[in-house]
């Protein structure tokens, strides 16, 4: 009968993620991982029989560490906005430092896989961005706030890609527009 480890996933992740702050995890060795955590290399293939599939959740894990595990800040838009675009940046940053090259290095499979965690971590964010919007404009339908914030939300990732805007300019149109509804709602 096989010996059950307790969280051996969870600690897979988390080790894959401490090793991978060194070599990056495009250097990350199996055997070094099975060995850092005490169990043998086919147990480690037990839980990940490839590493791509090892990435995918070190990175999941990593934009969940980023997102999922925190909460918007009290205030207003402005201020969860802000919040947002901090924290994004900051775990952009890490995430190309860090782990950019080992996804890029992904099987088309896992790369599909991967894309589609991604969406599900930021249906996440728009789904809190909605909500952050409903005090701002109370008489919209879950799905017109839904649409104001993916609109939001990729409009932060082309400030953080650069796109020729940047996250001032951003900032000073929705408090335009934020202004304009406030004003509308007080007639």
């Amino acid at each position: 009968m096989p010996k059950l480890l307790p969280n051996l996933r969870q600690t897979l992740i988390e080790k894959a993620i401490e090793l991978s702050r060194t070599g990056g995890l495009s250097g990350l060795k199996l055997r070094d991982l099975a060995r850092e955590c005490n169990i043998a290399l086919g147990t480690l293939y037990n839980y990940y029989p490839t590493k791509d599939s090892l990435v995918l959740d070190v990175v999941q894990q990593f934009w969940q560490n980023c997102f999922h595990q925190k909460t918007f800040p009290e205030g207003d838009v402005l201020v969860k906005l802000d919040w947002l675009y901090s924290t994004m940046k900051e775990s952009v940053d890490e995430f190309s430092a860090e782990f950019l090259h080992a996804a890029s290095g992904l099987s088309p499979a896992a790369l599909e896989e991967a894309k589609s965690r991604e969406l599900h971590a930021q249906k996440h964010l728009t789904h809190q961005l909605a909500l952050a919007l409903k005090a701002s404009f109370p008489d919209e339908t879950d799905d017109q706030l839904n649409e104001r914030a993916a609109f939001l939300f990729y409009s932060l990732l082309g400030c953080l890609e650069n796109r020729g805007y940047c996250y001032a300019s951003l900032r000073e149109w929705l408090k335009v527009v934020l202004a304009s509804a406030e004003q509308t709602q007080n007639q």
